[in-house]
């Protein structure tokens, strides 16, 4: 692959197009797969049943024809169905049948509320909705028949229990309708934190070719073992974690939740050397196995999403696992990869950026306000074009048209530098800027300050209201044991010698833990939502922000950059491990 390379000094990434795009469907490249290694491993998982199922290439591509026709039954060629499970080994089978008959799929958080449900079920106008049938007492897992009647598409309701037994009574071999790889193939629901979700299309062009340069991009090699806790109603579980072990003829070991015990044991278990990961699963992992005492397999890759990785994390990672950890960003919109921190950058590069584009993907960063490319090294909104990009908000033009413009170029929504070999760096959300009378506030780049500071085991940073400057930085902090309320003025002076004044927070509040999506995503809206309920408990006075020499030359209210933020991807949500005040 061509190094990557900048023109000038404007933050603009050209497109490498070195390697070939493949003008394959998902069937097609399970045919090609299977036909080259047959009797490779495919898929480890647990089924419904309890049983855990091992499926070469040979018996997971019958296994999906048998799907394909099965489907077919319930739904005509492009329609929507809808899977609403957890990481059963059904889940990959029904997704891969899907594709194969030329229908839409669509994944749901199995975590959904009844209304969330009804929403995208009704929305994507699925015809049939295939789920694990739940009492419902247990929880907030929906029981489907309680919304069906509110979507009238919906034609067949089919639990996980009864799919075994009708895959068993259609036959494989009959052949199936060619597929158009460019057509609609996924309708994945980004879980928007303002207003309702909003249902990304995707091809089984940008899925099969995304997941085929993430894997060349890490390293992976024909035949790799991988571990993927990840859900698989995210895009990343679906596209890196499934269709990219099939890019490479390898194994995906699908595991049916994350506990670190089970995460370790399949590792084990199946000798995987890849661990598709999010920080906070790979920091589980290291402390279970430090109060446990348990030696830690050895890995060659720990693939995973963060805007930012602590330094410290890393360099344990590395060396408790043998491998290299990859940092890596993408969105729904485009189809899951965007960057990715090679094998050999830097150990910053891996802690601090989110590495270089993919192939055949122009990447530039803009002035929120005036649209410009930005020079070199300064943020800016992030701007993505390329084969992956998705092709529309289903049922949605206008936001669709002010996403995505006309020449191709999808706004992220995130903030970001970039360096001058293409490496980028994630400094925050537009949406989640801080105005602090005038002056923009990054919420990632205090956050970062903040839990390199001695007894600070997490942070997360919002705009807090404020009569005179409009809004002033607030910080919501968890301690480490034995460190008090009487800490917050010697934080704020640690945070001072690292950040402009008007950047250290003079709210600050402390909670047991903080909000995260199930990708590990800090939940900033649920943390402004619980201070404005007044749940979480400050901790003493505000600072003083004159201590730290704060400018109040500019008159609080809005900027510019606020009208800049319409249309852009909202943050993403869903829920893991919320603490008590969260919830």
């Amino acid at each position: 692959m061509s190094s990557t390379r900048i023109s000038g000094t404007d933050s603009y990434c050209p497109a490498d197009t070195s390697p070939e795009l493949c003008e394959l469907t998902v069937g097609a490249l399970l045919a090609r797969t299977a036909a080259a290694h047959p009797d490779a491993p495919a898929i480890v998982a647990t089924s419904r049943s309890g049983d855990r199922r091992r499926l070469t290439y040979s018996e997971l591509e019958t296994e999906a024809r048998r799907a394909a026709h099965a489907l077919r039954t319930l739904a005509r060629p492009g329609e929507s169905v809808a899977i609403v499970a957890s990481n059963w080994a059904e889940w990959p089978i029904v997704a891969y049948g899907a594709m194969l008959a030329g229908l839409v799929l669509v994944a749901v958080n199995p975590a959904s509320r009844d209304a969330e449900l009804q929403h995208v079920v009704a929305h994507s106008g699925a015809s049939v909705v295939i789920h694990e049938r739940v009492e419902a007492d247990r929880g907030p897992t929906p029981v489907v028949e309680n919304v069906a009647e509110h979507c009238p598409a919906l034609r067949h309701v089919v639990g996980l229990d009864e799919w075994a037994g009708l895959l068993r009574s259609h036959d494989p071999r009959p052949p199936l309708p060619e597929t158009d790889p460019h057509r609609p193939a996924l309708l994945q629901y980004t879980s928007g934190t303002t207003g309702r979700p909003k249902g990304v299309l995707l091809s089984q062009y940008s899925l099969v070719n995304n997941a085929r340069f993430t894997m060349r991009a890490a390293g992976v090699p024909t035949g790799a073992v991988c571990a993927s806790p990840m859900p698989m109603f995210h895009v990343a579980g679906l596209v890196t974690c499934t269709l990219g072990p099939l890019s490479i003829a390898g194994t995906q070991v699908l595991i049916r939740r994350f506990h670190p015990e089970l995460v370790l044991d399949a590792i084990e278990q199946e000798s995987a050397t890849v661990l598709f990961q999010t920080p906070a699963i790979v920091r589980s992992l290291l402390d279970f196995a430090r109060d446990t005492r348990r030696p830690l397999p050895r890995l060659t890759a720990l693939m995973g999403g963060a805007a930012s990785v602590p330094s410290g994390l890393v360099r344990e990672a590395e060396k408790a696992f043998g491998g290299q950890m990859l940092n890596l960003y993408g969105q729904t919109e485009l189809a899951s990869v965007a960057t990715i921190v090679r094998p050999g950058q830097s150990d910053h590069d891996k802690a601090h950026t989110v590495g270089r584009p993919l192939p055949h993907l122009e990447v530039k960063i803009v002035d929120p306000t005036t649209r410009e490319i930005a020079p070199l090294g300064r943020p800016g909104e992030l701007l993505v074009r390329g084969y992956q990009s998705f092709l529309e908000y289903h049922d949605d033009p206008s936001s669709t048209a002010t996403t995505r413009s006309p020449e191709g170029w999808v706004r992220t929504g995130d903030l970001a530098s970039m360096a001058p070999d293409g490496t980028v760096t994630i400094t925050g959300r537009l949406k989640e800027i801080i105005i602090r009378g005038g002056e923009n506030v990054s919420p990632t780049e205090v956050e970062a300050v903040l839990r390199r500071l001695d007894g600070v085991l997490d942070a997360a940073v919002v705009g807090i209201p404020d009569p005179r400057f409009g809004e002033v930085v607030g910080a919501v902090v968890v301690l480490a044991e034995g460190v008090g309320a009487q800490a917050v003025h010697r934080l704020a002076e640690a945070a001072a010698a690292e950040l402009a004044g008007f950047k250290v927070p003079t709210r600050w509040y402390r909670a047991t833990a903080l909000p995260y999506t199930t990708t590990g995503k800090l939940q900033r809206t649920r943390v402004r939502e619980t201070l404005q309920l007044g749940e979480l408990d400050e901790l003493g006075a505000a600072v003083d922000p004159r201590r730290f020499r704060t400018p109040d030359a500019h008159p609080a209210g809005p900027s510019a950059s606020e009208a800049a933020t319409a249309g852009v991807p909202e943050a993403r949500s869903g829920v893991r491990g919320v603490p008590e005040e969260f919830q």
